[in-house]
């Protein structure tokens, strides 16, 4: 078919094009939790990414950063300044933390009082390198008055602001304390989903 002034269409030639294919995050994610943790002291918890693929993970420049988001498990208390300590990020790269204190409606970046945080975002400031790995973590303090009998955690890997690449849970069990033993004693199991 032609069209004015005997311009020509791609019906006249054949349609073309070029095919545009994707292939699924090569990522591997893993949240670890303590073995073994008593009333009063800390619970640390780490997330750990791993970029397994041929290309770049995250697109900073158009609002998809790789991301960690993570919940201070229910009953527990976030431990101040634990967020920005100790997190093991790829030479060149950096990270920003950010905290939610009403279960991630909204999001600052100067860390609140520790007793009001529900929430932590961890978000890479470049994307995360074929054959790199990420850690970010924090510590929560476990109440002695602590009263449940399961703590299950919860960790997230996503890009930008919505949906997640994988989910890691830690599972802590209450267990009951020996005759020789004082006060309860919290052990941790994992499980572990995702991709998805």
């Amino acid at each position: 078919a032609s069209g004015f002034d005997n311009e020509k269409f791609n019906g006249d030639y054949g349609a073309s094009g070029i095919a545009l294919t994707s292939t699924a995050p090569a990522v591997t994610f893993n949240k670890t939790g303590p073995a073994l943790v008593a009333g009063g002291s800390n619970a640390t918890y780490s997330l750990t990414a791993t970029n397994s693929g041929s290309s770049g993970l995250g697109i900073p420049q158009q609002a998809l950063p790789f991301v960690f988001e993570d919940a201070i498990p229910a009953g527990l208390v976030y431990v101040a300044s634990t967020a920005t300590a100790g997190n093991t990020i790829p030479a060149g790269n950096s990270v920003s933390v950010s905290w939610s204190t009403d279960n991630g409606v909204t999001w600052v970046t100067t860390e609140p009082a520790a007793s009001s945080v529900t929430r932590i975002r961890w978000t890479l400031n470049s994307a995360l390198a074929p054959a790199t790995t990420a850690t970010v973590g924090f510590q929560a303090a476990v109440p002695v008055s602590y009263a449940g009998v399961n703590i299950d955690n919860t960790g997230i890997i996503k890009l930008g602001s919505t949906g997640s690449l994988a989910t890691s849970t830690v599972t802590t069990r209450e267990t009951i304390p020996s005759a020789t033993s004082s006060g309860r004693m919290i052990t941790a199991t994992r499980s572990k989903t995702g991709p998805r």
